[in-house]
Order: structure tokens, then sequence, then C-alpha cells
């Protein structure tokens, strides 16, 4: 669900994308009912019979500029959906739950608390109704918001509901008394101890979960331990494209103004690569670098390379950019799994990506055309190198993985984007997602695919497979 920052007010940006389609918002905290209509737009892979279902003649400046109230907002939104866009998340911001609500039986606490609150406001105009949402953070909540956050639960209202008050905050540690009391459970990202199996022995009935992962199952492999059947999760919300809501690491962003010599900076060395992780996680990374280096040159930074630790981030930056190539090597082997190394390394900083760790079709979709090169695609380690050396003598050849950037622009959405802030908007979406998957289960992530671990762990390469890359053994 995404720019960034206006000096006097916290702008926020909210992706909210089923499979393909990707909608931008831009809130201000301060005035959390408004809404700026940037764009809406599906990202394909780019070939040249593919079009882009955004048309930039949608919007105009004033367009662009318009700030309108959120329930006159969503018309406007879905006015610019093209009709090639799945209808799922037009359902979720049109549909009126509390009026399809008052035709529905009754529904147990035990089936939903969300539903069940609404439907007891409606019935019963004392009843005091709260709908609590613990964004749950374990021993990350310090890391999050630096020691900041508060312990008290903050109270709003969500358009799902007018009659019910929401309330959320971070929660550390949910004990079993706590948990009697929350009705949707938001999993932060990047849990260390997370102890799937015990929060589900203390779940109580009608309580809902919603996942959010910004990392491969090989890192985040609590979500799925051993011993766990079925799906515990009502939403999944995650980097892969399946997901119930798609939340990539970037997206791209058509440009207002489109320019004919996008700016590249000043390069003088081939390739780097940078890490600090240098465990073996699912394949050969550092010793396919190694042997990359023996045929070409890699200057290799931070904990597993030779040339010592940047000391700052400007650092890095400045030193990044003088290299053409960079080797955006994922640390897993998974579809969809692209994150920062590829577009806030790469991309955003005039570097050309050598990627490795998804699939050519999951950079084909989700990245701009020609903007890469796909490690795989070279059957040895000679044709890569001359590839590498052709682009290196030839200027013009090497400028064209640049030409995306003379309509396009990257958003980066970092992982607390959604978790801290714009509590209003963010989790207000959520409510509405959860009570439009209780009326059309048939679209949810949960419905297609029953077994949460086959589908988490099914996204990665099986690790103990034989592979190879360029002639040198990854696996």
């Amino acid at each position: 669900m995404m720019g960034m920052g206006y000096k006097n007010s916290l702008n926020i940006s909210l992706a909210v994308s089923f499979l393909t389609l990707s909608a931008f918002f831009y809130y201000t905290s301060n005035l959390h009912s408004l809404v700026r209509v940037v764009s809406v737009k599906t990202v394909y892979s780019n070939h040249e019979h593919e079009k882009n279902d955004f048309d930039s003649n949608d919007f105009n400046k004033s367009d662009i500029a318009h700030v309108v109230p959120f329930k006159r907002a969503t018309p406007a939104i879905i006015n610019r959906l093209s009709t090639g866009v799945l209808s799922v998340e037009r359902d979720v911001l049109t549909f009126n739950a509390e009026d399809i609500l008052k035709s529905l039986s009754d529904v147990p606490f035990e089936e939903s608390r969300l539903i069940h609150k609404i439907q007891k406001k409606q019935k019963h105009s004392d009843f005091d109704c709260v709908i609590r949402i613990a964004k749950y953070c374990s021993s990350r909540c310090d890391h999050l918001v630096q020691g900041k956050h508060s312990t008290e639960w903050t109270r709003f209202r969500c358009d799902v509901s007018e009659s019910c008050q929401v309330e959320t905050r971070l929660v550390g540690n949910l004990t079993y008394e706590l948990m009697q009391t929350i009705d949707v459970v938001f999993f932060t990202p990047a849990h260390s101890t997370l102890h799937l199996m015990h929060l589900i022995s203390l779940r109580p009935p009608g309580q809902l979960w919603i996942l959010y992962s910004r990392e491969s199952p090989h890192h985040d492999y609590q979500y799925a331990p051993e011993g766990l059947t079925g799906n515990p999760f009502n939403l999944t919300m995650t980097y892969a494209r399946d997901s119930d809501i798609h939340f990539p690491y970037a997206a791209l962003q058509k440009k207002r103004k489109q320019i004919h010599h996008p700016k590249i900076p000043r390069k003088t060395k081939l390739i780097a690569w940078m890490a600090s992780n240098c465990q073996l996680l699912s394949w050969k990374r550092t010793e396919l670098v190694k042997e990359l280096q023996r045929h070409i040159s890699v200057d290799a930074y931070g904990k597993c390379g030779n040339m010592g630790k940047l000391p700052r981030d400007d650092d890095t930056i400045k030193a990044l950019q003088k290299y053409k190539f960079y080797l955006a090597f994922e640390n897993s082997e998974c579809r969809d799994y692209i994150t920062e190394k590829v577009w806030k390394t790469c991309l955003m900083r005039g570097i050309v990506p050598i990627v490795y760790g998804s699939t050519r079709e999951s950079y084909e979709k989700t990245l701009p055309k020609d903007s890469f090169i796909f490690l795989e695609d070279f059957s040895n380690m000679s044709a890569f190198v001359d590839y590498i050396h052709v682009l290196d003598a030839d200027k013009a050849r090497y400028r064209k993985y640049f030409d995306w950037k003379i309509k396009n622009t990257v958003n980066f959405m970092h992982s607390t984007m959604f978790s801290i802030q714009s509590p209003k908007l963010n989790m207000c979406y959520l409510l509405k997602k959860l009570t439009h998957v209780f009326f059309h289960p048939e679209s949810s992530w949960q419905k297609r695919t029953p077994d949460f671990a086959s589908w988490w762990k099914g996204q990665c390469l099986d690790p103990t497979r034989e592979k190879d890359v360029l002639g040198f053994s990854v696996h």
C-alpha cells in the first residue's frame, strides 16, 4: 500500500494491490480524512505486445494536486481504474459493510469478532463497540520506533463501521489475558522469536490474524514451523504477487513530465558487491562472488568482501555510484523476492543491477524494461564476462539500460510505512479488507491455498536440489 515527505507534515503512502494492481494514495497525518490521488497502474513485464493498463492521459496536473475527503475520493479512484484491472480492490474500497450486515443473520463471536461486534452495535445502540488491533512486534518494538512508542491504545473511527471505534498499538508480549481482549493481530515484519505454535495455543475463537512479512521464507521460517497444519492467517500481506495484499519493496510510478536524457553518475569502475551476511542461507552466494572475481573485476565491500566496510551511508552512495554494475544477489532464491538491493542500491542510484535470486518472470513483471541483467541468461562464465566487457566498452549501449528513467521513477517503501505510520488509514483499510473477505471468501488467498506452510515454503527453490549458475554449483 506510497512523494515521500512534506516539510511540515508527515506524508505516508499506502500500497493497496491485488496481483498486478497497485493503487497509490498520499496522506498527511494531520489530515488523515483527506486522500491525494496520485496514480493507479498495472506493472507488467513490458514486452512489446503488452501494454500498461495505466494511461498517463487519465491524469492531469489538476487531478494529481486535487485533495478530496476520503469518502468522496473513493469513486474518484475507482473511475481511474482501467477496465482490465481485477475488481477485487474496487469492491473493497466501495462496498458498504453496515448495509450488508443488516440483512445478514447473526454472526457468532467465535466466527469473527470483527463482524460480530459491528452487528451487535447495529442492534444495540448502547453497546460500547471497540475493535482492538494489536500490532505484534515481539522483541522488535523498541527498534521499530527507537524506544518512543506508547503503551497506550490509539483510538479512532473507520468508515467500515462509523458506529464502532477502533484502537491499536504496538504489542511486544501477547499474554493469554491480553489475547482475550484483541480482535485482530497484525504480525509486523521480521520476528526473531515468534513462537507461532505457542500463539496459536493462546488464540481465542474469532480472532483474526494478518501476516505482514518483508523477508523470504528462508529468513522468516518461523511463520511455518514444523507441525503447522492448515492456515492460521486470515490475510497475507507480503512481497509475493499472489498475496491478498501485494506490498513490494518498491514500484514504478509514471513521471508527470518526461525527460530526454536521464542523469547517470560518472562511472570509473566496473562491478561492485556489498554484503555483511556471509552465512549460507539457501545457496552459495559468497562463493559465487569469489568465483566471479577469478574471471572479472568485482570489488566486494562489507564483512563478506575484500574492500572493507564503508563507514557511512553517504560514503556508500558515493562509492557505489562510481560502478557501472552491481551484483544484486538475493540471499534467498524465491519468486517475487526482489529487495532493496535492486531498487534502492541500483535503480534509484544509477547502477545497472546484475540480478539473481528470483525468477526471470518475476523480474520482468516487476522491474522496468531493459533495466537489469539476468545472470541465468548466460550459459557459462565466458559468455557473461564477454557481455559485461562489451557493455563497458560501448557507452551508448550501456546507457540504454537507463531509458526507463525517461518516463518512470521509483517509489521505495520502507517496511515501517504500513505498520508504524498513519494507523487511521492503514488499519482501517485492513479492517475493510477483512470484512470484504468474510463476505467474499472466494477472493481470498486463504480460500485458494488452505495450507499455509506449502505456499510459504513453496515460493523458494529447494536448496538440496543441484543447480549450476555459469557452470558453478550454487547448491
